[in-house]
């Protein structure tokens, strides 16, 4: 075999393998870049999505209103139970949207592979208050199912009347705040006088449950605006309860 030859089978040989080196590469690139798509798609949810290029939870219906807005909104996800939820909040808003003095809002929370929505309407037609209703829902993003209230207390080793003694220690820390404040005497108005002018007659009444940034919360509604006129002590963030806080912060 004469030196052209070999060298003509070497050039071979070397365009094989950069040919070779560079299918592989581009191989692995793409590997990784597929796997990165999923990954994205994973984060962002479009693989449980009715809507891939919509939040998991939008604005679907907004009234406009500068003093008693509504906005209602949608659960973007793909599944029966989620189907179930989006009748449900309907039905929510459908006995206050045409109420003028009303204020419908949500906000959502993603805590792992957990979704939490919860939905608040807040009216103001009433003499003292305002009348407030919670409603919320916690999705398991894995299976997309609805979790329920006792499964989540379950999920936090909690039971209700765990529940029951945290919100009745901190509507008494508020008690105590306004009587230190001054809001009234102690001998006006005592513990029970405060909780029968806020419309509280069991701690556990109309409370619904909330994952937020891994805690458990409890919304339990009561009246702000009192005869009491000690309304600008609250806010809305006292009807807000931290039940169980995360170790995983």
């Amino acid at each position: 075999m004469n030196d052209s030859i070999k060298k003509n089978i070497l050039n071979m040989s070397i365009s094989k393998k950069k040919t070779l080196i560079i299918s592989s590469a581009l191989i692995f690139i793409s590997t990784i870049l597929v796997f990165f798509y999923i990954q994205k798609a994973n984060e962002n949810y479009r693989n449980i999505k009715i809507d891939k290029y919509k939040h998991i939870v939008y604005l679907k219906t907004e009234i406009k209103d500068e003093t008693y807005p509504k906005y209602i909104p949608f659960i973007n996800i793909n599944s029966n139970d989620a189907n179930k939820a989006n009748i449900d909040i309907d039905s929510f808003a459908n006995k206050y949207i045409d109420k003028s003095e009303t204020i419908i809002s949500y906000e959502y929370n993603i805590s792992g592979d957990y979704l939490s929505l919860v939905l608040k309407a807040e009216d103001y037609s009433v003499n003292f208050g305002p009348e407030v209703e919670f409603k919320t829902y916690t999705f398991n993003l894995d299976n997309q199912k609805t979790i329920s209230n006792d499964e989540l207390l379950k999920m936090f080793n909690i039971n209700t009347s765990d529940v029951s003694r945290i919100i009745e220690y901190d509507l008494n820390n508020y008690y105590e705040d306004l009587v230190n404040e001054d809001y009234y005497k102690n001998n006006n108005c005592n513990y029970s006088c405060f909780l029968k002018h806020r419309g509280v007659t069991d701690y556990l009444e109309n409370v619904s449950y909330y994952i937020k940034n891994g805690d458990l919360v409890a919304y339990k509604p009561f009246i702000i605006y009192s005869s009491l006129n000690d309304g600008d002590y609250f806010n809305s963030d006292n009807y807000e309860f931290i039940i169980a806080e995360t170790d995983k912060k």
